[in-house]
């Protein structure tokens, strides 16, 4: 379950001054990881030759987007997926580690290209 306490410390440490409910919090979980199951069908999809190179690659720009978020990363410390896709992820999370960009700011928008 999501510590709302630590989730409320980090929206006030980026300057949001909005605190989340446990409901909030626990919409929050449950969407992501809907999506998270959505970006694991796509990989499988695509290991499979079923989508294109450029259907994966902006899933994989939305998915270093969505990991900017310290939140997001928290939130997936224990769940599994399967190896290849948990493969992807750990890249991802480690590429975000040094990159960040800020595209999760509802003030950016999510860039279509890398």
């Amino acid at each position: 379950m999501v510590d709302t306490a630590k989730i409320n410390d980090w929206l006030q440490n980026i300057g949001m001054s909005d605190e989340l409910t446990m409901q909030e919090a626990v919409a929050w979980e449950f969407h992501l990881g809907a999506e998270m199951t959505l970006f694991e069908n796509n990989h499988q999809q695509y290991e499979m030759g079923f989508l294109s190179e450029e259907h994966w690659q902006r899933n994989v720009t939305e998915l270093k987007c969505k990991f900017e978020l310290p939140l997001n990363r928290q939130m997936m410390e224990n769940w599994f997926y399967r190896e290849s896709f948990m493969n992807v992820i750990d890249e991802i999370v480690d590429h975000v580690g040094e990159n960040i960009t800020g595209c999760w700011n509802p003030s950016w928008s999510l860039p279509l290209t890398e």
